[in-house]
């Protein structure tokens, strides 16, 4: 018998007892009046029907929802006719920096998103971001030294515009990013020790700042510990990077800066394997990065850092090699996109959106290194 028709037994045994009692048929005791074995009847109807009224519309609202989960318990599925026009059609518009070594040097190609458009721009590019105007990249050139590298503005068919940070000899700079709204550049500066000819190690990194228009000279960012890359939001008020806070094992891991103090916090959750590849998004309220964190699909899984809600999100789900987030500047909820290479020989690039739940689409078919044209 179920647990309803057991209480349902329940309630007929309370209101036929309460009706014998006012009918006569029971001893009824001197202090039990007839409203007092009204209010009982009442009771005894009305709790059962709430209940009722309250489980019937549970029902009906796991039915609408299939299982009965919340929306966000599993990835939202693609619109009918999927791909991009489904998850993001904001972004169909836009253009996207790749690039491709197939042919045995990076060259580095603009595309329509979906890869169509293809239009070869030059070689020797490897990573870079945009600046704002769509003309102009952020990169650094490997002309200061053998081994080192320094921060340069460049136009898209690779001519150098102009220096922006000189780094003293036996140092390197690389991995700078932009915040745009203010103009500044953050990069990192790494001490080289030359062991031989081939050979050199590289010490962890000082953060360092130059204006995006080189009115002044580089300076330090004080920080409470080094720092190996660097990113940052529109407003330049978030940084994140790889770091070693606490690092036992030497892995690598996640770190937020703050900005006003210099002091560095771990990413939670970056702690037991190689983080790389952090990318903070232009608001300032996510943390992309690959890892190698435990997960059912790949080696390496792209990541997403809620820093507000202090939540962790697996977004790529894709198997093999899934890395270099690049978050969208345009679209209407939070996009990115990332590299993926299932076999190690052939990558592309897909598109992620949260939308609360990650949905991935193919976008580029061949292609790494992705950065945004119209951002």
């Amino acid at each position: 018998m179920s647990l309803g028709a057991v209480a349902l037994a329940m309630v007929g045994v309370l209101v036929g007892v309460a009706i014998a009692v006012l009918g006569g048929w029971l001893h009824r005791p001197s202090w039990l009046r007839n409203r007092d074995i009204l209010i009982l009847i009442a009771l005894a109807v009305l709790v059962p029907l709430y209940a009722g009224i309250t489980m019937l519309a549970r029902t009906q609202q796991q039915g609408q929802d299939g299982d009965g989960s919340s929306a966000d318990s599993s990835p939202t599925p693609p619109a009918p006719g999927g791909g991009i026009a489904a998850v993001a059609p904001e972004l169909l518009g836009e253009r996207v920096l790749s690039s491709d070594d197939s042919s045995g040097t990076a060259v580095l190609f603009s595309s329509s998103i979906d890869g169509s458009n293809r239009q070869r721009l030059g070689e020797g590019f490897g990573r870079i971001s945009m600046l704002p105007g769509g003309t102009e990249t952020l990169a650094i050139a490997y002309d200061n030294g053998a081994s080192g590298s320094k921060v340069v503005v460049r136009s898209l068919d690779g001519q150098v515009l102009r220096d922006l940070s000189h780094p003293p000899e036996d140092y390197t700079d690389d991995s700078p990013t932009l915040a745009r709204k203010v103009g500044v550049v953050y990069f990192v500066r790494h001490k080289v020790e030359i062991i031989d000819s081939q050979n050199s190690t590289v010490s962890h990194g000082r953060l360092m700042r130059v204006p995006l228009d080189g009115s002044s000279a580089e300076a330090v960012v004080a920080t409470s510990d080094m720092i190996d890359t660097v990113s940052v939001s529109d407003d330049g008020r978030v940084l994140a990077g790889a770091c070693h806070v606490n690092d036992k094992a030497n892995v690598g891991q996640g770190c937020l800066v703050d900005v006003a103090t210099g002091r560095m916090q771990r990413i939670p959750g970056s702690e037991d394997s190689t983080v790389s590849d952090l990318a903070v998004s232009p608001e300032g309220r996510l943390v992309a990065y690959s890892s190698a964190h435990n997960n059912p699909y790949g080696s390496i899984q792209v990541f997403v850092y809620d820093i507000a809600r202090a939540v962790t999100i697996d977004v790529s789900r894709q198997a093999g090699i899934n890395d270099q987030p690049a978050w969208s500047a345009s679209a209407t909820k939070p996009c990115l996109l990332f590299r993926h290479d299932e076999t190690e020989n052939d990558p592309s690039i897909y598109l992620a959106c949260l939308t609360p739940e990650p949905v991935v689409v193919p976008a580029i078919p061949v292609g790494s290194d992705p950065a945004w044209l119209g951002e």
